[in-house]
């Protein structure tokens, strides 16, 4: 019989505890995002189920599974007027964030990759055509028949070139990185992360890129902080353990022209008003959340 206790006993420290919600809890009209076993309520972007290949839950919390392939998940539930709250944890050096407002179910592109390496690529592709077919139909047409047929194979494989890169470059955005875009509430290692030692934008509790928070009030790397966004129609509050590190208007003149200048200013819907979806980040870090509830205002 005592060894059936400690059995029971240990079995019962290993299971992770299911979170529920108080009577007062759901009198207020808090609904649970994650009870600590199941992530019933969040998913892929453009209809995906939620990414094994990013995701899990272990141990009463959902946590991302580190590693190059970024997928970010979003409720299954849009929120116009909310409340949200949830626990944090991150490993040493690591980035995340709680985007909000994001609209399904399209996928968004992501218009940020759109500067980087596949698009060059695209671009230099697409001149390379250009200038070989210009050369070869144009100034050098009277050359001998051997070079423009040297040239005319050129534009056969720049044009190759080009459509692969295409075709790479929309995997890259649409496929291999599915990512929400919204505001961002950023979760941040603010010492050991090289972004965001490049200033309070880019750090813990701030409108990422856009608006500062108010004060440093995460707790040290490893340790749960308790985090909190509030949307009444065009106000938006964050929270940080307690207390409110940044209030703002989403439609504010200084808020658009900072969003103009930034490298969101192509995004289609950034911060419009209108229902839209919770967001959790995968920054290809190892980052924990549990205790996510959240109630319509």
């Amino acid at each position: 019989m005592r060894r059936l206790t400690w059995i029971f006993f240990a079995f019962t420290l290993a299971t992770p505890a299911q979170i529920t919600l108080t009577p007062e809890e759901r009198a207020e009209g808090w609904e649970l995002l994650f009870d600590g076993v199941s992530a019933e309520h969040w998913k892929g972007l453009a209809g995906d189920p939620l990414p094994a290949c990013c995701w899990k839950v272990e141990d009463g919390v959902l946590k991302t599974i580190p590693g190059e392939t970024q997928r970010d998940i979003i409720s299954i539930t849009a929120y116009e007027n909310f409340e949200f709250q949830w626990e944090w944890r991150l490993t040493p050096g690591a980035n995340s964030g709680v985007k909000y407002l994001v609209r399904e179910p399209r996928l968004q592109p992501d218009w940020i990759a759109m500067r980087g390496r596949p698009a060059r690529m695209v671009l230099f592709w697409a001149c390379v055509t250009g200038l070989l077919a210009w050369l070869a139909s144009g100034p050098l047409r009277r050359r001998p028949r051997k070079v423009r047929r040297w040239l005319w194979a050129g534009v056969g494989v720049a044009a190759v070139a080009f459509t692969a890169s295409v075709l790479s470059y929309s995997y890259f955005t649409y496929v291999a990185k599915r990512l929400a875009v919204g505001p961002e509430y950023q979760l941040i290692d603010d010492e050991g992360n090289a972004d965001a030692r490049r200033g309070p934008l880019q750090q813990t509790g701030s409108l990422y890129a856009l608006l500062e928070r108010k004060q440093q009030l995460s707790l040290p790397v490893g340790e749960w902080n308790h985090s909190r966004v509030v949307v009444s129609g065009s106000r938006a509050e964050h929270w940080l353990n307690g207390e409110t590190v940044l209030e703002y208007d989403l439609n504010d003149p200084s808020l658009r022209e900072r969003l103009a200048a930034s490298k969101f200013r192509a995004i289609p819907d950034f911060n419009a008003p209108g229902p839209g979806h919770l967001s959790l980040q995968h920054h290809s870090d190892e980052v924990w959340f549990r205790n996510m509830k959240v109630r319509k205002k």
